[in-house]
């Protein structure tokens, strides 16, 4: 994380992870729902609170519908997705994957975790209908058509996967310090 790159945590929950990314600026919450942002950005004082950039988005699409359609392109430099993907369908993350990469600048990186049905004890998870089915060759095959060149793929036990994806280029940056000050309406 680094102050100088916007940063985006899709579906944030009640994680800890969001403290790890506080030195991105600004940071992007989005989830499909306001009161779902809430307890993610209540922990939070009111100061830095103003400076998190809740989106409230729809990530159940049926169509190709940009779900994303309010957040600026080209823009981030890391969106962080950890037990959401591991959920969705693969049209919709094949979808989502694609629109990620448009919201990242050069150089951007995107981390998730998956249901890699490689493994037995994940695979009998989709079975059951309570994960989607995932494996990392098809997750190249997404990777390959929409772009995204492969960090690496990780796991820390027979359950929990995830893997990190690069859009090509240099991630950049021209900002030279945080903004450090308000700009307000003047009365006329």
């Amino acid at each position: 994380t680094d102050w100088r790159l916007p940063g985006m945590i899709l579906r944030p929950g009640k994680e800890d992870f969001i403290e790890s990314m506080v030195p991105l600026d600004p940071l992007y919450v989005v989830d499909q729902h306001q009161e779902l942002l809430e307890p993610s950005i209540s922990k939070f004082d009111p100061s830095y609170q103003r400076r998190i950039r809740p989106y409230v988005i729809n990530d159940r699409s049926e169509s190709d519908e940009e779900i994303f359609k309010l957040m600026p392109n080209g823009q981030f430099g890391f969106i962080f997705a950890w037990n959401v993907i591991n959920f969705w369908p693969f049209q919709e993350t094949k979808l989502t994957l694609k629109q990620c990469y448009d919201l990242l600048r050069p150089g951007g990186v995107m981390m998730f975790s998956f249901n890699n049905c490689d493994v037995s004890q994940c695979a009998e998870a989709a079975e059951s209908g309570y994960k989607s089915y995932l494996t990392p060759k098809l997750l190249n095959s997404i990777f390959d058509e929409v772009g995204f060149e492969l960090i690496q793929y990780r796991s820390t036990s027979t359950n929990v996967h995830w893997v990190e994806i690069k859009k090509p280029g240099v991630l950049s940056t021209t900002k030279r310090h945080q903004a450090l000050g308000k700009i307000c309406a003047v009365n006329a």
